[in-house]
């Protein structure tokens, strides 16, 4: 009997090993999971490091009204020319007499003073105090401001220039005053310039167009100028004229489709279209025979013919 139990309770070698290893791997199974719970639970942090920091950034944050005093600061210290940054400090002035710091001292910006100094050098004067108003730049608030501050003394006007009227309206007017003319075909680029709104640019393209054509056969010509604005034309009609056409012609029979085209008035395909007429039915006998050429219109050839000769 206890032979038998004996041999019950006994292992082999290897048998011995296998418990061994499945008793281990039972510790590690029991002991890991709180090893691994205690690996694993979450630090507390200090956060006490920070206090300071986060006491310091609010004392200082920059509040949106903080921002707003500061952008009014600086706009305050800036005389900026903004109607409701300048600031009118009346007293009694005499608008003709008082100079460029009187002026800036009545509150009027640099960029006014010098118009209204501009407008005096060149002999214009205050008659009465809504002139001020004329002025350009010259703002109806300043002027409100001003007005019960302006003294015009127009006696002492009169002293200084008898012939000055009192008043704009009562000004004597320049009826008999000749107008100085500028022919078209013989000014030059500078005595373009002469007239108002003609510059440096307009000038030389008037001239540059006039000898493209050949020479103007009309004012109205003036007008096509490139870039010329039909007001400016319309103010300065009344000082041209046209004396001396002195037109270089084209010979219509001999002239190529080079020579033609480079005319203003013909393009490339009209001279293409007089120059196949003329090889059909041969040289021109009459400049009214361009009328029989399709390409042409009645306002083409009233601009073309002038130009050409037979």
């Amino acid at each position: 009997m206890k032979e038998t139990i004996w041999e019950y309770f006994h292992f082999t070698r290897s048998e011995r090993k296998g418990i061994f290893i499945l008793l281990l791997l039972m510790v590690i199974l029991i002991i890991f999971p709180n090893f691994y719970q205690y690996q694993s639970a979450p630090k507390s942090i200090d956060y006490s490091h920070l206090q300071s920091e986060i006491e310091q950034w609010n004392a200082q944050k920059i509040t949106k009204d903080s921002i707003i005093e500061s952008v009014d600061s600086i706009v305050n210290n800036k005389q900026y020319d903004k109607p409701n940054s300048i600031k009118i400090k009346g007293f009694p002035f005499n608008p003709n007499t008082i100079n460029e710091q009187e002026w800036l001292a009545l509150g009027i910006p640099e960029k006014v003073v010098k118009t209204i100094l501009n407008y005096k050098n060149k002999g214009g004067r205050f008659y009465k105090k809504e002139d001020l108003k004329k002025i350009y730049g010259f703002k109806t608030e300043w002027y409100d401001e001003l007005k019960e501050f302006i003294n015009i003394d127009n006696n002492n006007n009169n002293n200084n220039n008898n012939n000055v009227p009192k008043s704009y309206d009562t000004y004597p007017k320049q009826t008999n005053k000749q107008i100085e003319k500028v022919d078209i075909n013989t000014a030059s680029a500078e005595d373009f310039q002469t007239l108002r709104g003609i510059g440096p640019a307009y000038s030389k393209r008037i001239v540059k167009f006039r000898e493209a054509l050949g020479g103007f056969v009309k004012v109205e010509q003036v007008s096509e100028t490139y870039g010329l604005p039909d007001s400016t034309f319309q103010n300065i009609l009344n000082r041209l004229e046209l004396s001396d056409y002195n037109i270089q012609y084209i010979l219509i029979n001999e002239a190529d489709i080079e020579t033609l085209k480079s005319h203003p008035y013909i393009s490339y395909k009209k001279a293409q279209a007089i120059i196949k007429y003329r090889e059909q039915h041969g040289a021109f006998n009459n400049i009214n025979e361009l009328e029989n050429i399709k390409a042409l219109s009645n306002d083409d050839f009233k601009k073309i013919s002038p130009y050409l000769k037979l």
